[in-house]
């Protein structure tokens, strides 16, 4: 019988955290200072991370952290209402660190904080599920330096928040088969505030822990009947949804009216690249601490199938001999009671969640049926380790309590803390960040002489945030480097895609030098900055263009990459409308407007092309813009033929009046003409389709209707 949690349990959990701290210093060489003010990686989605640290500073100290971020998105600022940012309280803590030792400092702090906090939650949850107190702090210390979590860093920062991983297999166990526990006012409420908590984190893991305490009801219903597990139960779910809905409602908001445009559209198919692969879990990474398991690793990587996230779902030799544990003990347990009589377990957990999360698992059925949220099933795997690691922390505890198996959990633990950590950082790489770093410096040195402060800056190109994908040579997220060195300057990059500021900003940077010199000025803006990497020829051509138009070119050291124009901002700026319909995608690019332009609004898919044939598909909805550029109103007459995969009928609405209703099938419907009165400005026709929606095989959208042969002419 092992010891139940005591208040000496809280010495013991120091005593494991300053163990984990050494670790994590030792193993960082953090007790350099350079090591502090280098970034632990300086690109696409730790650039990300990095700039949500500094608008949590910037945001100041009020919570929930705002989601407007005044320095990004100019001539507005960039509203990231539609932006789920999950772990506000995280972020908001960080953000005052930064504001506290200045942001890389405080980036570091945040990576060592993650793993003290995986260390804290899995010491806790052990000690609660009945180990011993040795065998609870070699599974914390396991678990909060998993490669689950280290591989995560900044660019997965919020996936580094892993402790709740075991908080939700302790509420779902007590859930499921206490019988005393969850009798007590005291350890009822921590459950409740232990579910609230996993509420303001990460959505996957919130996914997870609903399906969980979902099982454990569930048993509840059908064997146990405890009122007070099926209380607790319902109050952790309705606890973690709350918060949830709390944190989050802005960005919920703006999903559901923006119809199918919001920031973040998912390919179903991406649930199998981005799938756990039950092979990843026992194939070491290539940084392994092992050189001869780094080269295997390389060479599993050059045979596999592509994969995204490869190689982070590593259980570690602890990890694999904790699932193995696990399996045997639930095939013992199955053997001799029957499945009658069997009790979910440590296995039942782990089989599910291969079940769920693995390529052509559960969780790909469902992207396939349109809930595609969660595509990246790999990401579970640091759920597997907490399986694994409390089912060995369990088999230790049952042994008797001897000085060689004290031994033997000391030596258990360095080895699988030197099979998880990942290597250090090589020489040249980290001369490579340091390097890019001190020119960002010397960039924004040079930057705050030459431009006053408040400065609004146009970043060429204009990419979509976020995930916007590389650019030429330019890699994601780029612009943000500007924006985490130079905090005396308002930066266009940053808008939400499919807002109408990224629209505006996108179209505006398609125009001729003259005119992007033009409209600039007119909206206030005072430089126009051009990363060379996403042009062909080093954008020579647009430099020369640029150059051209009176604008005066500085040179910034240390940024070769950055050409940097000046221009004049106008005395009196007056703010685009951003709403207009012009800023929208044309509907075909190579048609140039003449005094009226047709723009694909909503719900249109990108152009296709074949021969001389040109279409765009749509769902069950869709709007056509046109913009008149004349101030008088302006009679055209649009011609297209229409086509669906399924019988349907389309219907095309002018304001009110319905002025076409077209029964479709496989086939384009001859060309229908609506003759229309355009008003100056914007103006738009609505489609509406009535038929099924089909998504084709290995074809990832959901298609309604097609428009064909779109054509305008005067009337």
């Amino acid at each position: 019988m092992t010891p139940p949690p005591s208040r000496r349990d809280l010495a013991r959990l120091a005593l494991v955290l300053a163990v984990a701290a050494l670790v994590w210093v030792a193993h960082g060489g953090y007790g350099k200072a350079a090591a502090w003010h280098r970034p632990a990686s300086y690109n696409v989605d730790a650039l990300e991370t990095l700039a949500r640290f500094q608008a949590s500073a910037e945001a100041g100290a009020s919570f929930p952290f705002r989601p407007v971020v005044e320095r990004l998105g100019a001539p507005w600022a960039a509203d990231w209402s539609s932006y789920p940012m999950p772990d506000a309280p995280w972020y908001w803590l960080v953000g005052r660190l930064v504001n506290a030792i200045g942001l890389m400092p405080a980036s570091h702090a945040a990576l060592g904080l993650a793993h003290l906090l995986a260390v804290a939650a899995m010491f806790a949850a052990a000690r609660v599920l009945g180990q011993r107190p040795l065998a609870a702090g070699a599974v914390a210390l396991l678990f909060g330096f998993a490669h689950a979590i280290s591989y995560r860093g900044l660019s997965h920062h919020s996936f580094m928040l892993a402790y709740v991983a075991p908080v939700a297999l302790v509420l779902a166990a007590l859930v499921a088969r206490s019988r005393v526990v969850l009798r007590r006012p005291a350890a009822r409420a921590l459950c409740v505030g232990a579910a609230g908590a996993i509420g303001a984190g990460n959505p996957y893991f919130i996914f997870m822990t609903f399906q969980l305490l979902g099982f454990a009801l569930l048993w509840q219903l059908l064997r146990g009947r405890r009122r007070a597990n099926l209380a607790v139960g319902l109050a952790c779910l309705a606890a973690c949804g709350a918060v949830f809905l709390a944190l989050n409602l802005p960005a919920l908001r703006a999903a559901a009216a923006a119809d199918g445009e919001h920031a973040f559209r998912r390919n179903p198919e991406e649930a199998n690249i981005y799938g756990l692969r039950p092979a990843e879990l026992v194939t070491p990474p290539p940084r392994h601490a092992s050189r001869f398991a780094s080269r295997f690793a390389e060479e599993a990587a050059r045979a596999g199938p592509p994969a995204g996230e490869r190689f982070s779902g590593y259980l570690g030799l602890a990890g694999i001999a904790g699932l193995l544990v696990a399996f045997g003990r639930g095939l013992r347990t199955l053997v001799r009671r029957g499945l009658g009589r069997y009790r979910p377990g440590p296995a039942t957990v782990a089989l599910w969640i291969l079940a769920f999360a693995t390529v052509g698992g559960v969780n790909a059925w469902l992207a396939r049926a349109g809930f595609d949220v969660f595509r990246a099933g790999n990401r579970y795997s640091v759920y597997l380790a907490a399986v694994a690691l409390l089912a060995l922390g369990a088999w230790a505890s049952r042994r008797r309590a001897r000085p060689p198996l004290a031994g033997a959990i000391v030596a258990t633990v360095a080895l699988g803390l030197w099979d998880q950590l990942p290597r250090a950082l090589p020489p040249e790489a980290a001369r490579d960040i340091d390097a890019l770093v001190a020119a960002d410096r010397a960039a924004a040195a040079g930057l705050r002489a030459a431009l006053p402060a408040g400065t609004r800056v146009f970043q060429l190109p204009a990419p979509p945030f976020p995930e916007a994908g590389p650019v030429g040579a330019m890699s994601d997220y780029e612009h943000l480097r500007a924006y985490l060195h130079n905090p005396h300057l308002r930066l266009s990059y940053g808008s939400m895609r499919n807002t109408p500021e990224a629209r505006w900003a996108a179209r505006t940077a398609e125009l001729p030098s003259g005119m992007l010199v033009e409209r600039l000025a007119a909206a206030g803006f005072g430089a126009i900055w051009v990363d060379r990497r996403a042009y062909p020829h080093a954008a020579a051509e647009l430099l020369a263009t640029l150059g051209s138009t009176g604008a005066r070119r500085l040179t910034l050291a240390g940024a070769d990459h950055v050409a940097l124009f000046r221009i004049s901002p106008a005395a009196a700026p007056r703010l685009p409308d951003p709403t207009e319909i012009r800023w929208h995608e044309p509907w075909d690019p190579a048609v140039p407007a003449r005094g009226v332009s047709i723009h694909a609004v909503r719900g249109w898919h990108p152009l296709e092309a074949e021969g001389g044939r040109r279409w765009r598909w749509a769902g069950a909805g869709a709007i056509l813009g046109f913009w008149n550029e004349s101030t008088l109103p302006t009679r055209i007459r649009v011609r297209f033929s229409a086509a669906s995969l399924a019988a349907g009928t389309l219907e095309v609405r002018h304001g009110a009046q319905v002025v076409s209703r077209l029964a479709l099938g496989n086939e384009p419907r001859p060309s229908a003409e609506i003759a229309l009165e355009l008003p100056p400005g914007s103006s738009a026709l609505h489609f509406a389709f009535d038929g099924p929606l089909i998504r084709p095989p290995g074809e990832g959208r959901e298609l309604g209707f097609s428009l064909h042969a779109l054509a305008m002419e005067p009337r």
